[in-house]
């Protein structure tokens, strides 16, 4: 599985490259400033304490029995979850259009966190080291 470097500095975030589309494209895709979103990013991967010193209204949990949780910017959002060594992993990424998070979204990130573990335990990772 790859996964490419988004930003680095306390933190990492990458994203999973399981579309062959990056976030940045999808999040553009929409019309969206990207500054939003990535001064999020680079808001998180400074601090101590990542994500977990952030707002709700900035990032919060999808799925608890899992530890997904969701990056908020607007009605944008990108789903997540925390791995050894302050690793925040992108699953994927949508515009959320109703009040609660798609069950198709949850389902997904769910997914990809799962094939990630999997890949993680055979150590079929690869790590793309290149920020955009």
């Amino acid at each position: 599985m790859r996964l490419n470097l988004l930003i680095s500095d306390e933190w990492s975030i990458y994203e999973i490259d399981a579309t062959g589309r990056t976030i940045e494209d999808e999040y553009l895709k929409h019309g969206d400033d990207e500054s939003g979103l990535f001064a999020l990013f680079e808001h998180v991967v400074s601090q101590k304490l990542g994500p977990t010193n952030l707002s709700t209204s900035m990032s919060h949990e999808i799925d608890k029995s899992n530890s997904i949780y969701e990056f908020v910017k607007g009605r944008y959002r990108v789903a997540y979850f925390i791995d050894d060594g302050k690793l925040i992993i992108c699953t994927h990424c949508f515009y959320k259009k109703t009040g609660k998070t798609s069950k198709i979204d949850r389902k997904q990130a769910i997914r990809l966190k799962k094939s990630y573990l999997l890949a993680k335990s055979k150590k079929e990772l690869e790590f793309s080291e290149e920020e955009d």
